[in-house]
């Protein structure tokens, strides 16, 4: 069984997950800088999405102090970046977003 801490902390992330999904295309609406494309409420939802399946992939039964916190906190920093450079990485080799690209040349 999972770390109480660990369930609560996904609780938390889920609800919050959960609540962007509702209102992900008003996110969408707002259209944010740096790269006004539409899509920041896409964007926000796959990253949350990516942090719940890291956790998912930590709970092995141990708990929060065996797992530790700075690892915890790493992985779920690692799975939200990783989503973002695989998005920038497919946005440029497809040529969809040359803006958001530009700064990468």
């Amino acid at each position: 069984m999972a770390d109480p801490e660990i369930e609560r902390f996904r609780r938390v992330v889920a609800s919050a997950y959960s609540s962007l999904e509702a209102r992900r295309q008003e996110v969408n609406d707002l259209n944010v800088f740096p790269v006004a494309d539409g899509d920041t409420g896409d964007n926000m939802a796959m990253t949350m999405r990516a942090v719940m399946e890291e956790m998912d992939r930590l709970d092995d039964g141990r708990s929060l102090d065996e797992i530790g916190r700075e690892q915890l906190v790493s992985s779920l920093a690692r799975a939200a970046r990783d989503r973002n450079w695989r998005r920038v990485f497919m946005a440029c080799s497809s040529g969809d977003e040359p803006r958001a690209c530009t700064r990468l040349r």
